[in-house]
């Protein structure tokens, strides 16, 4: 018997499961090999959709956004309900991380933000770039206005 004595029918979810799993032998340190880059793309991977040429204002290649240095890792994206970009960044390194994050279109204002959305400073940007500090293991949050080109 698990937990207290309440019955709770199917509580134990009894049955047939499938799981997929992936090894990944590599050499030195799990950080230096890519793993959690590669865990990230075993577990979600990139979906393609193709669409029909049609003119735009946009140049053919363009990037949404870069992170830099590769131990930075852009763990979330979302559109808040008052219209600021939310972007999360985790640290998955063991040391003190000087970063990049440049976006493909202009930011009017950035601020680093707690996980409830409350604001903690305001980060200088240029155009389009920020830089931020994460130390060891760090996730932090940035809240942006963004001005699009519409």
């Amino acid at each position: 018997m698990a937990g207290p004595p309440i019955p709770v029918p199917g509580a134990q979810c009894y049955g047939r499961y499938e799981f997929d799993y992936a090894v990944m032998p590599h050499q030195g340190n799990w950080q230096e090999a890519g793993v959690h880059r590669a865990a990230e793309r075993f577990d979600v991977p990139l979906r393609a959709l193709m669409v029909d040429g049609h003119p735009g204002s946009l140049a053919p290649e363009k990037s949404f956004m870069s992170l830099e240095p590769a131990c930075l890792e852009l763990s979330g994206i979302e559109l808040a309900e008052n219209g600021r970009l939310i972007v999360r960044i985790c640290n998955q390194s063991g040391e003190t991380i000087e970063g990049k994050l440049k976006f493909g279109f202009n930011i009017k204002s950035a601020e680093l933000v707690n996980f409830t959305g409350r604001w903690l400073e305001k980060l200088d940007i240029t155009e389009s770039l920020t830089n931020i500090s994460l130390k060891a293991h760090q996730v932090v949050m940035l809240s942006m206005e963004v001005k699009l080109l519409v």
